[in-house]
């Protein structure tokens, strides 16, 4: 005789509520050390993983406002450019690889 009986219910699938992901998006895989990091500490630490010291890329936006204190600074010759004077060529021309 045994001392406990499990009563044989059938499963059911759970609500489609519970099964959402409520840390998606608050972690990121570090590439240097394949942990995950909080997204918080990158932005605290500069986009620098706080166990191995692996940088993150950033936008050049981000590195400027990184530089300056007061996060205001202006962007010049916005419109500028690249032009092709010596007419390089290889497989591709240049005009066409920009």
């Amino acid at each position: 005789m045994s001392w406990f009986k499990r009563k044989k219910t059938p499963l059911s699938p759970p609500d489609e509520g519970e099964r959402t992901v409520r840390t998606d998006g608050l972690f990121t895989k570090c590439p240097g050390c394949q942990r995950a990091v909080w997204k918080k500490d990158l932005e605290r630490n500069q986009s620098v993983c706080t166990r191995c010291d692996y940088h993150f890329k950033i936008t050049a936006t981000q590195r400027l406002d990184f530089l300056f204190d007061d996060q205001e600074w202006k962007e010049l010759d916005q419109g500028l450019r690249t032009s092709d004077p010596l007419e390089f060529r290889d497989r591709k021309s240049y005009k066409a690889r920009l």
